[in-house]
């Protein structure tokens, strides 16, 4: 019964780090690889981890190792948003306007998402895009959920501001 909760918690937490990789541009193969790595590294250094802190470690490691990918590979991640929905729904005429619209919208905000700081586009993503409570974020992050308010705060000014910047219609 222990070995079953164990397997759902960690299931859990790979599926959040994964998702997170790929929305910070990780392609799907890189991302499983480096959510293994984190796993591989967790179960060699569990002695020495904070038992409390083990989703911030597992998320900082995950994050230092797709930084390490992309300057070894010298590439720099962008965000793709709703590309396979533009895709399968292109034969459609019906939607096909509204999937345009969208899919122009999904690339102002990717090119402002990546104007903006690591940090603050990490909170958004998490916060707006994988739907995550402050406490989760805080607990991912290990910083205070007060903190977390503040930074998102922050975070969507920077958004708006960089929005405007950029000439884009509210």
């Amino acid at each position: 019964m222990y070995n079953e909760e164990l397997n759902k918690v960690l299931k859990e937490k790979f599926l959040i780090l994964y998702k997170y990789l790929i929305k910070n541009g990780c392609n799907h193969h890189d991302a499983e690889d480096i959510v293994q790595n984190c796993f591989i590294k967790l179960i060699n250094n569990l002695a020495g981890i904070d038992i409390k802190k083990v989703d911030a470690w597992l998320f900082r490691v995950a994050l230092n190792e797709f930084y390490d990918l992309c300057r070894k590979s010298a590439k720099y991640p962008s965000v793709n948003i709703d590309d396979i929905t533009f895709l399968n729904n292109l034969a459609s005429e019906e939607y096909c306007e509204a999937i345009i619209i969208n899919s122009l919208i999904s690339g102002q905000i990717s090119v402002v998402m990546d104007n903006l700081k690591p940090v603050f586009k990490s909170l958004l993503l998490l916060k707006y895009d994988m739907g995550l409570s402050y406490k989760e974020i805080g607990a991912l992050l290990d910083i205070n959920e007060n903190l977390v308010k503040n930074y998102l705060f922050r975070a969507r000014k920077q958004f708006i501001k960089v929005w405007e910047e950029m000439n884009y219609e509210r």
